[in-house]
Parts: C-alpha cells; sequence; structure tokens
C-alpha cells in the first residue's frame, strides 16, 4: 500500500530540500516568519500537484489549504508530525504501537524519512487518542525506558509479538548493511568530514550547529528561564542563510553554537535523563525540543527545529533504498556503497550495535552474519571480541554455548528489560559472501580471458584462504556457509562452480574451541541469490538452474530470492512495457535453456518457432551450424569444465565430450574467441511474447517441483524483494502463488524461510518482514488463524535451514 495524498504531502513538507533553500533566502532577508510559511505553502502546492499530475490543480490546492489550516496553532513540522503519529501509531499497553492495519504504508514510509522524530513527538505531545507520557504525570524514568526502547516499535499484533518473543532465525541478513541510520547519527554529527560527500558535508555541519543551538536554548531555559536574545538570533540566522555551504569560522568558534565543555560526546547529554549514548540521546533530545515547543513562541525555535528534521530527513534518503522507484540492483548499489557507512568504523563498536539491533529490535534469536571473504580472519577475530562483549561468559572454551548476562553498554538496545540475554537464545555463525564482479572482457583475437575471468580468480583465492582459515584456525569453527551476491548482471553460477566444489567437497580439520584436531563432517551449507534482478524473466529462471545444476545444491541449501519463479509472465511483462534490451549470446542461451524445459514438461508447441530463432541466431554468433541438442550440450559444459590454462583452478569433468564434437567446439569458441564474445555482447532488442504466458509458467512450476523435492529452500526478503524487483507492493510477492496462507490447490508449496536482506539498507528488521507478509496476507482476504498458523510455519522452517546449528 503507497502512501495517501496527504501523507506524501506530509513527507514532501519534512523532507525537501526545496525547503531548505527558501529557509535560506528568508534567513537572508528581513521579511517576517509568515512570508517563510507562506513561500513554503506555495511550494507544496506545486510539488504535489506534480507529484500527483491526474489530479486537479485546484483539488491538490485544496488539499494543501487543508492540511495547513492549523498553522496558526501549530508550525508546520508539528503539523507533519501530528498527522503521520495519529496515522502509524497508536496506544497500546502502556507504550505507543505501530499500528498493524498501516504497516504496509509504513513499509513505505520506512522508505521516504526517519520514523523516529514521530514516535518521540507522540510520547511527548498528546496527538493519540491517549495523553502523551509526559501530560499523564508519569515519572521521568518511564519515559526514559522508551528511550531505551527498539528502533521501531513495537506492532500492535500479539502474534507477532510472540513470534519475536520466541526468536527467529535471520537467514539471510548482510551484516555490512545492517546498521540503521539511528545508530550512526550522532556519528555523523560529530564527523561530519567522515561522509567523504562535498554536497552532504555542509549539511551535517548545519544540523550540528542547529542542534547544538537548541541544546543551548533548552539548557538555559531548564536552568534560568532565558529566552534567546536578538544577538543569539543573529548568530543563528547567519547559519540559516548558508545551510548548504560550510560554516565560517567565526561562527564555529560561536559561544552560542559550542557544545557544552563539561559534556564528552554528545551535547544533548547536558539535558536532564538524555545519556550519551546512540539513539538514546537523539531521543531524549527531540523529546525534549517537542515538549519546550509547546510553550515557544520564538519563531526563529520553531524554523531551526524544521530545519533540522528535513536534514536528517535528507540524510536519510541517502542511506535508505525507496521502494517504488530506483528499482533493479544496480541502484541498490547507490545506497550499499554510500560513503557515509564509512562512519562505522569504530570496530569496536558496530559489530555489537549490529548485533543487539537484531536481537532487540528485530527479535532475532540466531544470527547468519555475511561477511566479504576479503580479510575473512581479522573479520571472524572482530566478530568474536564483539560476540564476547556482548556476552560475559564464565570461560573462553564455553565462549558460544552458556548463556551469560549483557554487558549495560549495550543493554538498552536488546531484547530483555532486565538485561540479561542467554546465549542458547542467541546464536551466531559466520557466512562469507562471494561477490559477483562486472567484468573487462578485454582480450586478442590469439589470447581472450575466460568468461567472468575477474569474478572466477577472486572467488578461488578467496576460496582457498578460507579453507585454510577453516583447517588451522580456532576461529574457523564460526564459518557456516557459503553465500553468493551482487549484480546477476556481473557473472553467472559457472564461476563459482570450481570454488564451491572445492570447498564443499574438501574435508576440513577442525581447531574448534572444544573438538581441537578433529575432522569435521558438517558440510558447508549454501544460498545462492538469484532470480531477483535480470534483463529478462529467461534469463533469471535460467540463473537459479544453473546454482541448482551447476553448484550441486541439494537438502539444506538455499536459493535467495529466486522471484523469477514467480512472477507472472503477463504481469511482468506489462511491469516492463512489453520489451527489453539484452545481450544477443544471453538471449540465445535462454532460448536454448527454454526449449529444453519445453521438452521435459511435454509442450512442444512453441519448439518450432523456438527452433527458427535459435538456428539465426546460433548462427550469427558461433559461425557454424549447431543442432538445438548440441548447444545445450554445450551450456551444461560451462557448469563442470575451466580452461586451466587460463584460471589455474580446480577442475573436474564429469561429462567428457571429444574434442571433434560440436559442443565441445562450442564450449571452446565461448570460453576463448574474442570475436564470439564480441558477438554475444551485442545488445539487441527483444519483445516479449503474449503466446509464452502458459509455457512459462509450466516451466516455472516444473522447476518449484524440483527444487521442493530436492529440499532446497526459497529465501524471501519482502522489503528487499519490494525495492529491486518489479512490483509495488508486497500483496504481489511470489510467495502468495508459491505458498499462500490460503488453500490453493495449484500451489507448490517449496519450502520458504524469511530473512531481511540488508536492514541498514532497507529501514527495516526481521519481525518487520512477518508484519508486512502477515498484513500483505490480511489484505488478500486471508483469515488471521490462517495467516499465523502460515507465518509459524515460515518462522519454523527458517530455523530448520539456518546454517547455525542448535548444537552447542
Amino acid at each position: 500500500m503507497k502512501l495517501t495524498r496527504t501523507q506524501n504531502l506530509a513527507v514532501t513538507a519534512i523532507s525537501d530540500s526545496s525547503i531548505l533553500e527558501a529557509v535560506e533566502l528568508w534567513a537572508a532577508s528581513s521579511a517576517s516568519y509568515e512570508v517563510l510559511t507562506n513561500k513554503i505553502k506555495s511550494y507544496l502546492t506545486v510539488t504535489s500537484a506534480a507529484n500527483f499530475p491526474s489530479i486537479p490543480v485546484e483539488e491538490m490546492t485544496n488539499c494543501v489549504s487543508h492540511f495547513t489550516q492549523n498553522l496558526s496553532d501549530l508550525h508546520l513540522y508539528q503539523v507533519v508530525l501530528s498527522k503521520l503519529a495519529r496515522d502509524f501509531y497508536e496506544w497500546k499497553n502502556g507504550c505507543v504501537s505501530l499500528k498493524f492495519g498501516e504497516i504496509l504504508r509504513f513499509q513505505h514510509l520506512l522508505g521516504e524519512i526517519n520514523t523516529d522524530p514521530i514516535l518521540c513527538y507522540a510520547w511527548t505531545i498528546k496527538c493519540l487518542d491517549h495523553e502523551s507520557l509526559l501530560a499523564r504525570n508519569m515519572p521521568f524514568s518511564v519515559l526514559l525506558s522508551h528511550w531505551h526502547g527498539p528502533l521501531f516499535p513495537e506492532i500492535t499484533s500479539p502474534f507477532i509479538a510472540e513470534l519475536k518473543n520466541n526468536g527467529l532465525s535471520e537467514i539471510h541478513r548482510h551484516h555490512n548493511g545492517s546498521s540503521l541510520p539511528h545508530l550512526l547519527w550522532q556519528g555523523l554529527l560529530q564527523n561530519p568530514r567522515m561522509a567523504k560527500d562535498s554536497k552532504i558535508i555542509p549539511l551535517l555541519y548545519s544540523a550540528r550547529d542547529i542542534r547544538n543551538a537548541i541544546v543551548n536554548f533548552l539548557d538555559n531555559r531548564n536552568a534560568r528561564g532565558k529566552e534567546w536574545g536578538i544577538e543569539k538570533w543573529d548568530v543563528i540566522r547567519m547559519r540559516l542563510s548558508s545551510i548548504k555551504t560550510l560554516p565560517p569560522e567565526p561562527v564555529n568558534k560561536s559561544i552560542f553554537l559550542k557544545p557544552n565543555p563539561l559534556i564528552e560526546g554528545d551535547p544533548a547529554a547536558v539535558l536532564v535523563g538524555v545519556e550519551n549514548k546512540a539513539v538514546i540521546s537523539e531521543r531524549g533530545f527531540l523529546c525534549h525540543a517537542f515538549q519546550a515547543a509547546i510553550n515557544a513562541n520564538d519563531p526563529h525555535f520553531h524554523v531551526l527545529m524544521h530545519v533540522y528534521l528535513i536534514i536528517q530527513n535528507i540524510i536519510w534518503a541517502q542511506y535508505i533504498h525507496p521502494r517504488v522507484v530506483a528499482k533493479g540492483f544496480n541502484r541498490f548499489d547507490t545506497f550499499s556503497k554510500n560513503t557515509l557507512r564509512s562512519i562505522e568504523e569504530d570496530e569496536n563498536k558496530y559489530h555489537t550495535f549490529r548485533m543487539t539491533q537484531a536481537a532487540r529490535t528485530g527479535g532475532v534469536s540466531k544470527l547468519e552474519v555475511r561477511v566479504s571473504p576479503s580479510g575473512l580472519l581479522h573479520k571472524l577475530k572482530e566478530l568474536s571480541d564483539a560476540y564476547g562483549k556482548l556476552v560475559d561468559l564464565p570461560t573462553s572454551a564455553n565462549r558460544f554455548t552458556h548463556a551469560s548476562t549483557l554487558t549495560p553498554r549495550y543493554g538498552n538496545l536488546l531484547a530483555s528489560s532486565s538485561n540479561t540475554f542467554s546465549v542458547n537464545k542467541f546464536k551466531i555463525g559466520v557466512v562469507p559472501h562471494f561477490i559477483r564482479y562486472k567484468e573487462n572482457n578485454s582480450g586478442t583475437p590469439n589470447f581472450v580471458k575466460a568468461p567472468y575471468s575477474k569474478t572466477r580468480t577472486k572467488a578461488w583465492f578467496a576460496g582457498l584462504s578460507l579453507n585454510r582459515i577453516r583447517n588451522s584456525s580456532a576461529y574457523g569453527k564460526l564459518i557456516v556457509g557459503l553465500d553468493v551476491a551482487n549484480s546477476e548482471y556481473h557473472a553467472r553460477p559457472e564461476a563459482f562452480t570450481p570454488t564451491v566444489k572445492y570447498l564443499r567437497d574438501e574435508p576440513v580439520v577442525c581447531h574448534g574451541y572444544e573438538d581441537s584436531g578433529t575432522i569435521s563432517s558438517q558440510r558447508l551449507g549454501l544460498t545462492y541469490h538469484a532470480g531477483e534482478d535480470f534483463a529478462h524473466i529467461l534469463s533469471g529462471m535460467r540463473t537459479v538452474d544453473e546454482a541448482v545444476k551447476f553448484l550441486r545444491m541439494g537438502s539444506g541449501d538455499r536459493l535467495g530470492h529466486a522471484l523469477a519463479l514467480g512472477l507472472k509472465y503477463s504481469n511482468w511483462v506489462d511491469w516492463i512495457g512489453g520489451e527489453v534490451f539484452i545481450a544477443s549470446g544471453e538471449w540465445l542461451d535462454n532460448l536454448v535453456w527454454f526449449r529444453s524445459c519445453l521438452v521435459q514438461t511435454g509442450n512442444v508447441a512453441l519448439i518450432h518457432s523456438l527452433d527458427s530463432f535459435i538456428e539465426k541466431l546460433s548462427y550469427q554468433i558461433y559461425n557454424i551450424s549447431a543442432t538445438p541438442t548440441e548447444l545445450l550440450e554445450a551450456w551444461q559444459l560451462r557448469g563442470d569444465s575451466v580452461p586451466q590454462t587460463v584460471t589455474g583452478m580446480y577442475v573436474e569433468k564429469s561429462i567428457e565430450l571429444d574434442n571433434n564434437r560440436v559442443a565441445w567446439r562450442l564450449h571452446e569458441l565461448y570460453s576463448k574467441n574474442i570475436d564470439v564474445r564480441k558477438k554475444r555482447e551485442k545488445i539487441i532488442n527483444v519483445l516479449c511474447n503474449a503466446d509464452w504466458n502458459n509455457s512459462i509458467t509450466e516451466v516455472q512450476d516444473f522447476m518449484l517441483i524440483s527444487i521442493k523435492e530436492k529440499q532446497i529452500a526459497i529465501e524471501i526478503n519482502p522489503t528487499s524483494n519490494l525495492c529491486i524487483s518489479v512490483f509495488d507492493t508486497t500483496s504481489d510477492h511470489p510467495v502468495f502463488r508459491w505458498d499462500p496462507p490460503f488453500t490453493d490447490k495449484s500451489a507448490i508449496r517449496p519450502i520458504i524461510v524469511v530473512g531481511s536482506d540488508d536492514p541498514g539498507i532497507f529501514a527495516t528488521e526481521l519481525v518487520m518482514e512477518y508484519a508486512f507478509l502477515a498484513r500483505a496476507a490480511e489484505k488478500l482476504g486471508t483469515d488471521r488463524d490462517l495467516i499465523e498458523r502460515w507465518l509459524l510455519k515460515l518462522s519454523r522452517n527458517s530455523k530448520m535451514y539456518s546454517f547455525v546449528t542448535e548444537e552447542p
């Protein structure tokens, strides 16, 4: 469910950088506050009309007027926060909770703005049915306990709460994309230049200065009842007139904007009850500021608050992937590789923060930590040390097995209100994820690199290093599985065949804490990201099939996403516009593979037309005549044989072909011929044939049955899939075709498990993913009892298919 028109208006009012420009112009002039307010209202009208072109301008103007009708009593940011708080939150069991019925819109809201200020506003101001905590004259300690709460509020669903309390298994979570921006905000303000972005650094300096100014105002007001004087406002006005530029030296040295020298770290710690800890200090600051805003007649204060929240949301947008724009994995890279994440470089903190976030906010009890293989031994040591700080264990020999107590430093982020925590409820394992690299397929007529050479080589040497660590290091016991990640466009499963076979077949001597020097019988689990983002749906389906066959996946293994097996072809065609641009070699491989699948399913209606396409395209690329069977055999060789002279890699040849065979010749041309490589890379335009709908559906079902029989699980990541795939709402997720909570005789019902993927990039957590699925199922008309049984099955599947075992 997308945001409503008014909710979109509210989001714009508190996140759009154009409002900062209006403030800059206003601050540089001598105009009244009313002039600024009218300017912003006019801008909102124009922006709303542009965002909703199908709605008459007069209607949008009336919408803005209605939305801003309370500006005589409240300031715009207060109107926005009050509106969004009423829409998404309610008082439940003595705290502000997230409305279950609005959870899908909240999923979209998280893709736009930071929702923590809305939560703080609901705690502080009477904008919900119940009074605020402060208005109810509750002890201040009660408000403090809420500041220590999870990064997202609890959801008003007893069953979701029960799932969380029982502990969830996180089977798909990339460690470098875990930290939610809540945890990073204080660090960014203290070290703006760590953002390494010339457009963002000035905004962070402005946010820091504005926040310090507000803290100074609140501190003086609380201590001596003083308001701002004209001379101090002149300093603030100077800062507001250049929000997007680095502050001049005199402003930096202003006593008014300078942090309290008696307070280390966050200046807000000078305020009553505010602790110098991530998240807590910001929540305390906002609650104090919102409370003061009730009686603050000085418009300057409200301008500062509005600007501060806008900057915070601009930074949020740099971190968080939106829901319905920037589709596809390539756009995901802009968020995952954002330099702002470098603020986490303090190794002593961020691993523990990520684990505590998973446990406290996500309800995670079994956590697979996905890390890249580079510097793996160092990362394993860091993770082990962080786990040691998370828990206080009696002996190192029992490091990963016995119950312990959390240190107070991190207790605020964890699930138990008593700050006690059992390792029996929280286990970790490490899953190195190999990266698919974009290739530079350069070469000469006499020499060309093997396909995906960069990916093959890096994976192979990383695999050798990984195997040495498993054999020689005490930290090797932490490694429980393998993963392949990054864009499917960069490399196909064949690039990882030697490495995966080597690592999964090689016996390992363990040097663990309790069984040093023994031979491990535990085979590494394997999960492969496939069928998530693709040029054509057949490309995604073929990637899934190659992963299963080339990498010899079997019982206990998992496929990441596999959306290509669940998207309805006709819907996908409508979503992408009916045509695609695709490499000619990829399209030929798709047709050859698709034809073989149709033969296996007994659907021969399209065979003749496919043969015509295949014959023409294969001759254009290879310049030799080849039958579809020979082309298929050549394709099968890719998962088996790699030219040793090029890569020096481990080779297995389960299919031996005579060198004179056409299939072998095709494989040689594919692997080594630069002219063939260039022809294969030529981009062609392909119109999507509507007549293929039923045939593609049959092949999808055929593959799902095979995957189910092999007992391979499919990992779904609802928010990640919403952001990267083509559908616009979780209710359209393929899981409702694969394994719906309602009766559907046509459903194949493969094994489905649930993960969060990159919580810090998609602004989610594991328990939220279950809630999104539950509400989407409810929107489809499913009874609550069926939904609860379905979610329970998904959570049990996830525990069963976790690579982190229950063994001590």
